[in-house]
């Protein structure tokens, strides 16, 4: 995966993501380059969505839209000191401020909660 817009302006750049695994059938992805902020990619162009780990424990899931633009992140971090599942949906390509996940969310995306406390998203 590389740099964003590269592939589309035939410039060949570094990847700077790698895959590590799968889950659910979702692409467990890091960043090669670890001095920059270790986000998921901005865009997509080959999966519907992508997972991030830090030390093996979910950290956060981006779903695409099918053009590739991303749809809506589910977030675990802490909120006020207190570690919490939570999405941010993406208007007009900007992330926006945080809500809590329905029961319906949490239900289907549960299985790439790993080592997420099931108490972490009420």
């Amino acid at each position: 995966m590389g740099g964003r817009g590269t592939f589309a302006s035939g410039i060949n750049v570094p990847f700077t993501y790698r895959t590590t695994g799968t889950i659910g059938g979702v692409k467990v992805i890091e960043r090669i380059d670890k001095v920059k902020k270790p986000n998921l990619p901005f865009e997509s162009h080959s999966s519907k969505a992508y997972l991030k780990l830090d030390k093996g424990r979910f950290d956060q899931y981006r779903g695409y839209n099918s053009d590739g633009s991303p749809k809506f992140d589910i977030d675990y971090g802490k909120h006020n000191g207190v570690p919490l599942l939570h999405i941010h949906m993406f208007v007009n390509g900007e992330r926006v401020k945080p809500r809590a996940l329905t029961q319906v969310e949490y239900k289907k995306y549960k299985k790439y909660f790993i080592g997420v406390n099931k108490n972490d998203w009420m």
